[in-house]
C-alpha cells in the first residue's frame, strides 16, 4: 500500500545486519547482495559506510509504501538511490519494521537491478 509516511523519529540498524549478512559473500542466504554492495565500493573492512548510507535512505527515498503484517506490525518500504563509495548510485529497496514507534528497525536491503548505474 502507498500512503502518507509515518512520523518516524529514528531509524536503527543492528551492525550484524551489515557485517554478517549484506557484506558477507560466503553467506548463501544473502542471495548475491554482498557481491552487489561490494561492486559499488562498500566493504567488510568499513561496514560503517554502508550502515550510514542505509540509515539515510528512508529520508531521501523517492518511493514509499507500507505493508501490514500482524496487528502490531507495520513494514516500511523505501525505494531510492544509495550513494556509493565509488561515486555511482545503487538503486535499492530497504525494508524497515515499525512496530515500536518512534523507531523503525532495519530488516533488509536489496538491489532493484533495472535502474543501477
Amino acid at each position: 500500500m502507498t500512503g502518507e509516511r509515518p512520523n518516524v523519529k529514528n531509524f536503527a540498524l543492528r551492525d550484524h545486519k551489515v557485517t554478517r549478512f549484506l557484506l558477507a559473500p560466503d553467506r548463501a542466504a544473502n542471495k548475491g547482495r554482498a557481491k552487489f554492495f561490494i561492486e559499488f565500493g562498500f566493504s567488510l573492512e568499513r561496514p560503517d559506510i554502508l550502515a550510514r548510507a542505509l540509515l539515510q535512505r528512508p529520508r531521501t527515498a523517492h518511493t514509499f509504501r507500507y505493508q501490514t503484517g500482524t496487528v502490531s506490525e507495520l513494514r516500511l518500504i523505501y525505494d531510492g538511490f544509495l550513494e556509493s563509495p565509488d561515486g555511482r548510485r545503487a538503486h535499492i529497496r530497504t525494508i524497515w519494521n515499525y512496530d515500536a514507534p518512534p523507531t523503525a528497525l532495519f530488516i533488509t536491503a536489496f538491489p532493484l537491478e533495472n535502474l543501477n548505474r
